[in-house]
């Protein structure tokens, strides 16, 4: 009678399993227009080109992860506009999960959760394109050396890269405490504002406060050490957010 028992309940789990994935599946299409159309488009997530459209309106399948989007689209004689499609859980895949818990103690969850399948991104994805030069300065300023970084920075989640490099987060509490995700490891630091400069330390012993001067745009920022050669590269902004959006933690995980 037990091994019926067990037998029945492994069958109800493998019918049951990857419920989320049958209903909603692992991928997803991103749907993309710009005003005006006719944009080339690239998709970024965790730093690597995940794929490309040639020419807006149009759409992308896309795996499901619990990592976001970046979007990026161009057109000459237009600003590049960058978008975010948030990687959440939707209504339908929540409804699934409950299920599974009750009859799988939640396993079939753990393995929709490994693969993407409980994970639902932002679509569609609509950016107005700003002509170059045809912007007012009220809505693209530049910064420099008067520009209040404090109220720029504080709570927001920046996406950046130095050169060539893969892509960094970076989020600004408004307490002074700075979190940084580098690939799977985080670090806690601090950073503040002083003499028209952004300063940041880190918690590492090997790690020393650096100053950075600050240019670009309020949307996309550019931070250049102050220490650095001056034909070093600046680290650009990809794309910056209100809030803590990538729910970075606190603590740290140690880096390899």
């Amino acid at each position: 009678m037990h091994i019926a028992k067990v037998v029945a309940a492994a069958a109800l789990t493998l019918a049951v399993g990857g419920c989320a994935a049958i209903v909603e599946g692992t991928s997803q299409d991103i749907a993309v227009n710009t005003t005006p159309p006719g944009a080339s488009c690239v998709f970024e997530r965790e730093g690597a080109v995940i794929g490309t459209l040639p020419s807006t309106p149009a759409s992308l399948s896309v795996s499901k992860t619990k990592y976001n989007i970046t979007i990026r689209c161009d057109k000459p004689g237009y600003q590049q506009a960058v978008a975010l499609s948030h990687s959440g859980t939707s209504a339908a895949i929540a409804a699934n999960i409950a299920l599974d818990v009750v009859l799988t103690l939640g396993v079939s969850s753990i393995v929709d959760s490994a693969v993407g399948a409980d994970n639902k991104y932002d679509t569609p994805i609509v950016l107005n394109m700003v002509p170059i030069g045809g912007a007012p300065a009220s809505v693209v300023p530049q910064l420099g050396a008067a520009t209040d970084l404090t109220a720029l920075l504080a709570d927001k989640t920046l996406y950046i890269t130095e050169g060539d490099s893969k892509v960094t987060v970076d989020y600004y509490g408004t307490d002074g405490k700075l979190t940084r995700k580098d690939g799977d490891c985080t670090r806690a630091g601090s950073w503040s504002a002083k003499d028209g400069q952004l300063c940041l330390g880190f918690s590492a012993k090997d790690e020393t406060t650096k100053c950075y001067a600050v240019s670009g745009t309020a949307t996309q920022p550019a931070f250049r050490d102050v220490n650095a050669a001056a034909d070093a590269a600046p680290i650009s902004t990809r794309f910056m957010a209100k809030g803590n959006i990538e729910n970075l933690p606190g603590d740290t995980k140690a880096c390899n």
